[in-house]
């Protein structure tokens, strides 16, 4: 069957196809239903109020009665953004009564348009209670009229539905596993973001804050070193530690880099914070995690001004370490007598009270370059940067006494495929680019390939992977 024709009137075009034939319900009389979304305690939480007309019918004004939830959450406000009441310029009056419910009177106003069809009329926006835990709020429709109330109106009735806070789980996948702690983690360096729902189970300690140190016993938990979660702190978990870092003396346009390093440390078992540049001389390049972090899980975010860190799970302890090296772009402008500084803005081990703002002198590192301080003390052999790298990377060295200075590039099997200096060097630091090129300037294949310095009777090579 594919044309349905009209016998009763009798005239052209009396037929309709079945291309046009209506494909969603055709309502009889006046449809409401309200939503049913989930949400957690403490959560405010908006509830579709759909309606739907009946064929050719439209409304300009709307009287209704909402109850069932008094006593359990408290209505907020009506929402009307990007729903057909908000479209259509409807105008919307509430009044709460504990002996009436919610009423709400709505109508068309001056010069707006009618409203036909079927969608989400409006919002009602209620709060959650902390007391509501794993039950159905009921959002009930006690009356209903459309226009006059000539026609009948059916409803369905909705409701909040109140989860279960499982703590530990962020992700809300039912499990609390070490992505969770990952989660925690990548929330606080600013590479995600957890909503309210992540934000509620995340805090495993107790302590109203958020810190890797949540995700240090998350996965606690996971390997089964604690039972349950939450697990408060009952003061095993006390730390302390100092940052210690000394002044960097560079040259204009070159990458520098600058350990921090944690000292006198006990019980850290996670560390977090923030570092900022207020410079156009310097800028951030990456920042490369020492050995002494290898078992914690880590995060860090970065641009050209701030980088922000954060990594649990570990334990340092007793022994002074390295815990970050910070890569330092130097620009070109950098001359002599000019200074500035690279800030701590935030640090904070385990649950300790955070240092903020550099609020503790220590805290702070400058770097400075002056003419009596532009000469290295002892021959080094820096880790290049980047590493791994493609298609080029940076090989600084220092050179405390003028010296005849060889440093080659060798491959896994000890063969000198490129030899990137040779020559006499003055005092200095001093840095080179790899084009990861060999002799004849054939691009090396991917691998790990070795870099020796010879200066005098210094000696040191160091270790490089290409990726392609």
């Amino acid at each position: 069957m594919t044309r349905i024709y009209d016998r009763y009137e009798v005239g052209e075009n009396r037929y309709i196809d079945y291309k046009n034939w209506r494909t969603t319900p055709i309502y009889h009389d006046f449809f409401v239903k309200i939503g049913q979304p989930d949400a957690i305690p403490e959560d405010t939480m908006a509830v579709d109020v759909f309606v739907a007309t009946p064929y050719d019918t439209n409304f300009v004004s709307a009287e209704l009665s909402f109850g069932g939830y008094s006593g359990k959450m408290n209505f907020v406000s009506v929402d009307t953004s990007n729903t057909m009441a908000g479209d259509y310029n409807w105008m919307v009056l509430a009044n709460e009564t504990s002996s009436e419910g919610l009423q709400l009177v709505i109508t068309a106003a001056a010069g707006a348009n009618a409203i036909s069809g079927e969608g989400v009329f409006f919002r009602l926006n209620f709060a959650i209670p902390d007391t509501a835990n794993d039950e159905l709020i009921p959002i009930t429709l006690d009356d209903a009229e459309f226009n006059n109330g000539g026609l009948a109106v059916n409803y369905e009735n909705g409701g909040i539905e109140v989860l279960p806070l499982h703590i530990g789980d962020v992700d809300w996948n039912g499990h609390v596993q070490a992505v969770d702690g990952g989660w925690i983690l990548k929330h606080l360096v600013g590479s995600a973001t957890l909503d309210n729902r992540g934000l509620a189970v995340a805090d495993v300690t107790a302590d109203e804050s958020l810190s890797a140190l949540d995700a240090t016993t998350i996965l606690d938990y996971v390997v089964g070193l604690i039972d349950s979660l939450p697990h408060e702190d009952d003061g095993h978990l006390n730390a302390t530690g100092s940052i210690g870092v000394e002044n960097a003396y560079v040259e204009p346009n070159q990458i520098i880099d600058i350990p921090i390093q944690i000292q006198n440390p006990s019980n850290v078992r996670s560390f977090e914070g923030e570092l900022s540049i207020d410079s156009d001389l310097i800028a951030f390049a990456g920042m490369s995690w020492s050995d002494a972090t290898a078992g914690f899980m880590k995060q860090y975010q970065m641009d050209d001004e701030n980088i922000r860190f954060a990594a649990a799970g570990g334990l340092i302890e007793n022994q002074d370490e390295v815990l970050v090296t910070l890569h330092i772009e130097v620009s070109e402008d950098f001359v002599d007598s000019m200074q500035t500084e690279i800030a701590i803005d935030y640090l904070r081990w385990n649950e300790e009270f955070p240092v903020v703002n550099g609020s503790i002198e220590v805290l702070h590192m400058s770097l400075f370059a002056g003419e009596e301080t532009l000469l290295p003390v002892v021959f080094a052999l820096h880790q290049n940067y980047p590493n791994p790298f493609n298609p080029s990377t940076r090989i600084r060295f220092d050179i405390p006494d003028k010296s005849f200075v060889q440093l080659a590039v060798y491959d896994i099997l000890g063969r000198q495929v490129r030899m990137l200096v040779e020559r006499d060097h003055n005092p200095g630091f001093h840095e080179v680019l790899w084009d990861g090129r060999d002799d004849f300037g054939r691009e090396m294949s991917s691998g790990v390939y070795f870099y020796q310095i010879h200066a005098g009777a210094f000696h040191k090579n160091a270790k490089m992977i290409v990726v392609k």
